[in-house]
Formats: C-alpha cells, structure tokens, sequence
C-alpha cells in the first residue's frame, strides 16, 4: 500500500513551507534521535512510501505530505505544526517520487544568503535530482568564517547531517550539492571578489572531479567562473562537515558553489543558465 499518489491538488506551495518552517532557535537533538532519522532518511530515499514510515516520522514529531511544486510531484517531510511556534529548527526535506537520480540540492544558509532556498527549489523542479533539503535554523555562524580551521568549532549534528549520512547508505554513488552566497565586499583577493561563481569540491586541495564541473561551467556560462584552490583562495569548503562526510565515504560527489548576489538574482530569474548550470552537474563524472 502506498503512503500517497501523486496529488493534483496541494494547500501551499514550497516556499511557503519553507518561510513556515523557519525557526529563530535551534536545539539539538540527541544522537539516539539522529540514529533514528536516519534510518527513516534512508526508507524514504529508497523510495518506500507506507503508512509506517509516515507514522515513524510522526514520532520523530514530523510530518510527511504530498505536493506538486511547478509540476513536479513530491513527498515533502517538515516539523509537525511548522506554521507555529516552537520550531526547532530541524530543516526541511522534498523527494522527487519520480527521479532515480542520486543527486541531491542542499541549502544550508537559505535565510542568511538570499535565494539560494528558492535557487534550490527552483533546480529540484526542473534539473534531474532525487530530494533537496533546506536548513531551516537561526544560523550564528558565518558560512565561511575569517578564523583559522583549527579555532573555528563546527556546530552540532543536525537532521541534514543525518539525511547525508543516510544518502551515503541508500545511494553509496551518490552526489551533493551546497548552494551558498557570498559577498564580494567581503572577501580578501580579487579573483574572488570580481568573480560570480567559484566552484570547489571538500577540502585544501582540488581534484579533478571538481576542475572538469569548473571548465564545463567556464565553457557554458557567460560569468566569471573561480576554481577553488587553483583560481580561486577563498570561499572553498575547507570546514564543511557535509562534505568531510561524502569524502570519507571515498566520493568526489560534494560540490560547493558559492554564488554573488547579482549571479544568485540572475540564476533564480533565468531558467536557461539554470539548465547550462544542471547540465554541468549532471553530465560531470565524480571519479578521479
């Protein structure tokens, strides 16, 4: 038995669940529950959709529904009463019930670095990606902090780290993507603060996996293109725990892109550079 068919009609669109799931506080939850949502995570990217699986994710204190998003029919998982208070910032989460990708979006700073969440549902509709998940916590921390990797504290675990971990297991070739924002009055050198996107996989060092993603965007789109480390020496993810959890897995498949506002304004009004940008996701292998 099917959890749910595809809806043809839904209440609220995505980003309203979105805007409603925001939460001005986050507490973090314990090992035991992330052990669970995990679990759950890795039933739901496996495509299974019985009315166990909701009523486990109900315990969790979420709640799992259907909705169409530009055409597109998803299973949407979201805090129960996400349109009141308390929240707790424990994210939101959209699976594709037609995709067999294993690529999946991922907007940590949605709230912080305008349109990168819309960036991310915009993509999950028309791109070929399997779920999308959106931070929906008062984030303290700058993305990219100015302090040095060993003074700089990585916040607690939190479900889009359990959701990663169980895209590990349930999709072991599977891909990540970060969206991120960046401001280039705020940045060091000027190979970053002239550029409009600047590309990195995890880590100080490049790969090739990530400078075949950089040449194929430099080839596609008429923006300035910064590879991370080569071109580019800031706004890599050196301090990223998504992307240490991919690289441990032994996979190239975590692609950070950090974006200019004027290339983020461009990118969610612009429905071709988002397929020349899918396209370079997409068609780029992970492997060394």
């Amino acid at each position: 038995m099917l959890l749910l068919a595809a809806p043809s009609v839904f209440a609220e669109p995505l980003d309203q669940y979105w805007h409603d799931a925001r939460s001005t506080q986050f507490s973090a939850p314990s090992a035991e529950e992330l052990d669970t949502a995990e679990r759950l995570f890795v039933r739901l990217l496996r495509g299974e959709r019985s009315p166990a699986l909701r009523l486990a994710w109900e315990r969790l204190g979420f709640e799992l529904a259907g909705l169409r998003y530009r055409g597109v029919p998803l299973l949407v998982l979201r805090e129960s009463g996400a349109n009141r208070e308390p929240r707790h910032g424990r994210g939101l989460f959209a699976f594709s019930t037609r995709r067999t990708s294993a690529t999946v979006l991922q907007a940590p700073h949605g709230f912080s670095e305008p349109h990168t969440a819309q960036i991310a549902m915009r993509l999950l509709a028309e791109g070929d990606f399997r779920a999308a998940a959106w931070n929906t916590a008062a984030t303290a921390s700058p993305t990219h902090p100015q302090l040095r990797p060993e003074r700089f504290r990585l916040p607690p675990e939190d479900y889009i780290t359990a959701f990663t971990r169980a895209l590990m297991v349930a999709l072991p070739d599977a891909r990540v993507v970060q969206l991120h924002g960046f401001d280039p009055a705020e940045v060091y050198t000027p190979s970053v603060r002239n550029a409009d996107l600047v590309v990195s996989g995890y880590g100080n060092t490049g790969s090739a996996a990530t400078a075949r993603r950089g040449r194929c965007l430099k080839d596609r789109l008429e923006s300035t293109v910064r590879i991370f480390p080569s071109e580019a020496k800031e706004m890599g993810a050196t301090i990223n725990r998504i992307g240490r959890l991919v690289s441990e897995s032994g996979s190239q498949g975590f692609v950070h892109l950090a974006m200019s506002m004027e290339f983020r304004q461009e990118l969610l009004g612009d429905p071709e550079l988002r397929h020349q940008l899918v396209g370079c996701l997409a068609d780029i292998a992970d492997e060394e």
